[in-house]
């Protein structure tokens, strides 16, 4: 039997964030499809916190245990926000394949010469997140030959490059031997920089179909799967006195509860990891949310929900995303607030065509 061929593949492992390990999952899905052998790429190293933070949580636990309200409270949250990210943790642990803990100056030192291909993608990986210097070259792939390097779906989060990393932009984007971006405006940079369009593609959760997804999620917990009538609250950012009226007006005329999912009082909502927040929105009678990959699963399930612009600092450009996504699937009507005019509607059908196709050309020739 001939061996399988193998890929690399480079996205920001982050097991706080469903979103990522729900297109880490989608991605490696459709490679190994493909008849490939998938390798993930983790970009630090995972480290037990250090005496003063353990000195800080044992002090932490004794005062809660005493009844000391203030800190039985925090303790709750902090133990929830830990249950959760284990539930994002133990996803990956059973879903992504192969994973190898690495940072961005030893990845040059490491053979890598058995994978056909380095994939660095999707989500923003283009996007500087960290004061290191070797962040962005390792997310262009540059400890890989050139012709290895290629992307799908890669994200910038921003629609110029900023003044301080626009070199280590531009080499990175001149190093690469193909690349497709997630966004229209991602796709405008390189061409300012190459002189030539480059495909504009799928998140990869849109590659899925929604009986593979169901299937992902059929053994998601029981909590996920018997809450009768309810209405699905999942906001990165803030959520203003403006949407708290509009989640409530809904909430209201349904006269069904409420399910928030980053609520950390609530024990059973904070085990829940990537398979049951994909079920919860299922399963939903209705959505708010602020989230990209929360409208994705809503669009996929056919779902009533409203999509709203995060209410964070640093983060008024994120919408942009979601309305290209509303709008490529005639779904413009679930902005709250409206959708800009500049946006240029495209075929989704013909979008999930091309992306496929562009998956199809840059694997031809590895397997």
């Amino acid at each position: 039997m001939k061996a399988k061929k193998s890929i690399l593949l480079v996205t920001i492992q982050d097991d706080y964030n469903i979103g990522n390990r729900l297109q880490n999952y989608a991605l490696q899905y459709l490679l190994t499809n493909h008849g490939f052998e998938v390798t993930n790429l983790k970009d630090r190293i995972e480290t037990s916190a250090g005496v003063k933070e353990n000195i800080k949580i044992i002090i932490k636990n004794v005062l809660s245990l005493v009844g000391i309200k203030k800190y039985k409270k925090q303790m709750l949250i902090e133990n929830n926000m830990r249950n959760r990210y284990m539930a994002n943790k133990q996803f990956s642990i059973n879903n992504i394949n192969n994973i190898i803990q690495i940072n961005h100056t030893s990845v040059y030192e490491e053979d890598w010469s058995k994978y056909s291909l380095g994939i660095v993608g999707s989500d923003q990986v283009w996007h500087k997140w960290f004061d290191d210097g070797y962040e962005l070259p390792y997310y262009y792939l540059q400890f890989l030959p050139k012709e290895k390097r290629v992307s799908y779906a890669a994200s910038f989060g921003f629609e110029d490059f900023p003044a301080e990393d626009k070199v280590q932009h531009i080499e990175g984007i001149q190093g690469m031997n193909k690349i497709s971006c997630r966004e229209s405006g991602g796709c405008r940079l390189v061409e300012q920089v190459t002189g030539e369009k480059v495909p504009h593609v799928l998140d990869p959760t849109l590659l899925l179909t929604k009986n593979e997804w169901e299937n992902l999620i059929k053994d998601s917990n029981e909590y996920s799967k018997n809450q009768g009538s309810y209405i699905f609250v999942y906001f990165l950012g803030n959520i203003t006195s403006e949407y708290q009226k509009e989640i409530d007006k809904i909430a209201n005329s349904r006269k069904t509860k409420i399910i928030d999912f980053l609520n950390f009082e609530d024990e059973n909502i904070s085990s829940c990891g990537p398979k049951e927040f994909v079920n919860l929105i299922k399963n939903a009678d209705y959505i708010f949310t602020d989230s990209f990959h929360c409208c994705v699963f809503s669009i996929l399930f056919n779902k009533d929900f409203k999509a709203f612009r995060r209410s964070q600092s640093g983060m008024e450009k994120m919408f942009n995303r979601i309305e290209e996504l509303l709008v490529n699937t005639g779904n413009q009507d679930k902005a709250f607030g409206g959708v800009s005019s500049n946006i240029i509607t495209k075929d989704f059908q013909k979008l999930q065509q091309a992306s496929l196709d562009y998956l199809e050309e840059i694997l031809r020739d590895r397997k």
